[in-house]
């Protein structure tokens, strides 16, 4: 099963989008190489079907997490 594709097929949002990561929900971490944001990370929160802000970066990102 590839769940990006399935992710695209649906939600055409979703292109330009770099899944990296996955939470303990199933809700994807994407990297956007779209030009309006490229180098945001948002989270596609899966039972809503919206796609949220993260952070600025992936480095903002990581040092977020400790």
């Amino acid at each position: 099963e590839n769940i990006y594709s399935d992710l695209i097929d649906v939600f055409s949002n979703l292109k330009k989008m770099v899944p990296f990561a996955y939470d303990e929900g199933g809700n994807c971490f994407l990297l956007s190489l779209r030009d309006k944001d490229y180098g945001k990370v948002y989270i596609w929160l899966m039972d809503e079907k919206e796609l949220a802000f993260v952070s600025e970066s992936f480095d903002e990102f990581i040092n977020e997490l400790s």
